[in-house]
């Protein structure tokens, strides 16, 4: 059975968790819909479905904070009533806490990743969908060549792999010419740069022609380079991409796989796969920081103000340091799992340094 000491923490901790993780998004959505309205750009209508659009980017901040707060205000109140000097003494171990911390801590992980793995693609998707942006494969027909993203004009549709923003170019664009509903034309390539007024150069073509033609065989012919006129600038293909945030993290991870087979840059997209990671593994983080409090048992707790204080300030340190990282990893500067894990290595090497440095620990 478990012990009433360890349920008196366990419940107390998850009431705190919950109380201001609810408390936090409530401020953080009261804030930004104020916002919204003095800004009188948006109808009340669309404000609340950025709201809506939004609230994965907020959980997922407000979820480290209040497992930080509720690890300080436990520990806090614990001393304060002389709880925890009484669980010392009765024999309750400081390794006891420390492990149910790190439970409570992969409870919080558990809600962050289904959060940002699940909820914030969901909600991507359904956005891009809002804004008929294409839509993306995660399982493609068998027999077909098909890309990840898809899009589509008056006669044709088309898929590609990765949209070069920096050069203007699309990675292995497929094209699918119709005719009176009938597929007419397969146009294949390694890539196409932008000409203009809706013109792209395709390069290494392969084009499948004859597909619905009676009495003839499909036949293949290539071209070093090809014109066509899809309809389509730059700034369609910029919208086409934001498809891949509505990948899970399965799909995602597949989908930069195959991308680095193409010799892209997918530094922008490893950081995001990472910070999935990266986000979720920070609840355990914070949810243990305050750890060495248990070195000073006979030490009244501190104010709830100062408990907040601390919380936020080293939640906007933390917040800010991993995003000046990613900054250089999108640059190119430094490997991406190095800027999205190293500051929690660091961390964690903390943890560990505090963890065996405990008074007494059983």
């Amino acid at each position: 059975m478990v012990n009433i000491l360890t349920k008196i923490i366990l419940f107390t901790w998850m009431k705190i968790f919950c109380v201001t993780a609810f408390g936090l998004l409530l401020i953080a959505t009261f804030g930004d819909l104020v916002n919204n309205i003095l800004r009188n750009k948006y109808t009340y209508s669309e404000i609340f479905m950025n709201l809506f659009y939004e609230s994965s980017s907020m959980i997922a901040r407000i979820i480290p904070v209040a497992a930080i707060i509720a690890t300080l205000f436990l520990f806090n109140k614990l001393k304060n009533h002389s709880e925890l000097t009484a669980m010392l003494a009765s024999g309750y171990s400081k390794r006891k806490i420390v492990q149910l911390l790190l439970i409570l801590g992969g409870l919080a992980f558990t809600l962050q990743f289904i959060n940002v793995a699940a909820y914030a693609p969901y909600l991507s998707k359904t956005q891009n969908q809002s804004s008929e942006i294409s839509a993306l494969i995660d399982n493609p027909s068998p027999g077909l060549n098909l890309k990840a993203l898809w899009f589509k004009g008056r006669d044709y549709f088309g898929s590609f792999l990765f949209y070069d923003k920096k050069n203007n170019v699309l990675a292995s664009p497929d094209i699918y010419l119709f005719e009176n509903s009938y597929l007419q034309k397969i146009i294949s390539a390694r890539e196409a740069s932008y000409l203009d007024n809706g013109s792209w150069l395709l390069k290494d073509v392969k084009i499948t022609q004859n597909l619905s033609e009676r009495g003839k065989f499909p036949e293949d012919v290539t071209y070093d380079q090809y014109q066509v006129n899809l309809n389509k600038k730059v700034e369609d293909f910029t919208k086409y991409q934001q498809g891949i945030y509505s990948l899970g993290i399965r799909s995602l991870y597949k989908f930069i796989t195959e991308l680095k087979k193409t010799g892209l840059n997918v530094a922008e997209y490893l950081v995001f796969f990472y910070d999935k990671i990266a986000v979720s593994l920070s609840c355990i983080l914070f949810a243990l920081f305050p750890l060495s409090s248990l070195n000073q048992v006979s030490k009244r707790g501190s104010s709830p103000g100062r408990s907040i204080l601390f919380a936020l300030i080293f939640s906007v340190v933390f917040w800010v340091a991993a995003s000046s990282l990613q900054s250089f990893a999108l640059s190119n500067t430094i490997p991406p799992a190095l800027a999205s894990f190293a500051l929690h290595v660091a961390v964690a090497a903390y943890l560990l340094k505090t963890y065996f440095s405990l008074e007494k620990l059983r």
